[in-house]
């Protein structure tokens, strides 16, 4: 049987709008903090290399796809930025566009669970009301601000 053990956090932030305030840690008003279950996922995806089905609700759209880890989602788009590149210019392209560990997070370490602000999708596809997909075919990556996602349901839906 295998199961998981959740590390919910004290929730404080290091961010500030304004470097003068008497304290940068100011407590996060709940309606911006991220879902501490979904958060635990993300940190493990990055961490542990593991990926998932899983849909997405943001502003009243629903997203689903595959969660993967950061090092995934940056090798990936470096690899799809590095065939445009390659394809414009009708030359092969030297180097990699994208660093593989995601350092593009601002200060994201790979061990720090508090600092885990986005969450990587492959394979993602958004679903209208209708239940249509944009776009219908394969998915396409995607990444997201944890702290705009206001649901989530672990399974990606498929057609049948």
């Amino acid at each position: 049987m295998f199961s998981i053990a959740l590390n919910i956090p004290r929730w404080k932030t290091q961010f500030s709008k304004d470097e003068n305030m008497e304290s940068k840690n100011q407590d996060v008003p709940f309606e911006v903090r991220p879902d501490p279950v979904l958060q635990q996922f993300v940190d493990m995806a990055n961490t542990m290399k593991m990926s998932m089905g899983i849909t997405l609700n943001i502003g009243g759209s629903a997203i689903t796809g595959t969660l993967i880890g950061k090092d995934e989602y940056f090798e990936t788009l470096g690899a799809q930025v590095k065939g445009a590149l390659e394809r414009m210019s009708g030359k092969p392209f030297e180097g990699t566009p994208f660093s593989s560990k995601g350092d593009t997070d601002e200060g994201e370490s790979d061990h720090d669970f508090l600092e885990t602000r986005f969450i990587h999708l492959k394979g993602a596809q958004i679903m209208d009301v209708a239940g249509n997909r944009l776009p219908s075919e394969d998915g396409i990556l995607w990444r997201g601000r944890l702290s705009e996602i206001t649901g989530f349901i672990l399974g990606s839906f498929e057609r049948k």
